[in-house]
């Protein structure tokens, strides 16, 4: 039976955001195997379709470890307080047109987005983007994850 549940991943204390977990979802795989389903906000070093261990404690399931990484690249970005989101959309245009997506979240009443690099997708185009956007005072950008996998 394939299912989605919610899982919790605990966060290093002491970190800019001040959050101590997120709660992202999985999907059980009728062979028992559990796949990120989200790519994490503040998490680092998981990403959108990993295969995840989870321990059971206090009665919800936890992130343990990742087994197989899916390839995908996890980024950050945060929108600077200047920004509209018309600008935003404007920048994220080619970053979409290269294949990636986002999830996003309001972080303390700014928008936070969770961007979302397939496998296939060029890296180093992203990293030139995502770099010409810090440059040009849009967003500052953190690397959440980056297999050595992804080219």
């Amino acid at each position: 039976m394939v299912e989605h549940l919610k899982i919790r991943i605990w966060l290093p204390e002491n970190e800019w955001h001040g959050c101590i977990s997120e709660t992202p979802w999985v999907l059980k795989t009728a062979d028992g195997r559990f796949l990120m389903q989200n790519s994490p906000h503040f998490a680092k070093g998981i990403s959108f379709l990993d295969e995840v261990e989870l321990v059971e404690k206090d009665g919800e399931l936890v992130f343990s470890k990742v087994i197989k990484s899916s390839g995908h690249a996890t980024y950050r970005i945060s929108l600077k307080k200047e920004t509209t989101r018309a600008q935003f959309l404007q920048r994220w245009a080619d970053l979409e047109n290269l294949g990636c997506t986002f999830e996003e979240s309001d972080f303390l009443l700014l928008p936070l987005f969770a961007v979302d690099v397939p496998p296939s997708t060029n890296i180093d185009k992203v990293y030139s983007l995502l770099e010409q956007g810090e440059i040009d005072c849009i967003w500052e950008f953190e690397e959440g994850n980056f297999p050595r996998t992804n080219h």
